[in-house]
């Protein structure tokens, strides 16, 4: 994840301006990387939930989500995101519900 200097517009250009920025980062990524090592792009966090996610090992909560599956240790160490983090709790009134229904078919 990462956080744009300044913040980007609302017009085409700025799409533009996204589109270059991620590559620059790709590109700086793959520079610092070994021969034999990849960063794979995913859109959530391998093994989210699950015991021992974390290096060191951290038990589910904390101040900021007090989630019930994921540690306050994987909120991004900058003070904003674990501020976001609790604020949305507040503002809700209740923590984020992430279960799904579990979906049984009949057929």
């Amino acid at each position: 994840e990462g956080t744009p200097r300044l913040p980007f517009g609302g017009f085409v250009r700025d799409l533009r301006r996204v589109e270059l920025s991620m590559r620059l980062r790709r590109k700086r990524i793959l520079a610092a990387l070994r021969d034999d090592e990849i960063a794979p792009t995913v859109t959530a966090f391998p093994l989210m939930g699950c015991p021992d996610t974390t290096d060191p090992p951290s038990p589910p909560g904390g101040p900021a989500s007090e989630s019930e599956y994921c540690s306050d240790a994987m909120i991004n160490p900058h003070p904003r995101f674990g501020t976001l983090t609790e604020n949305i709790r507040r503002r809700r009134g209740e923590k984020v519900n992430i279960k799904v229904p579990l979906f049984i078919d009949k057929h």
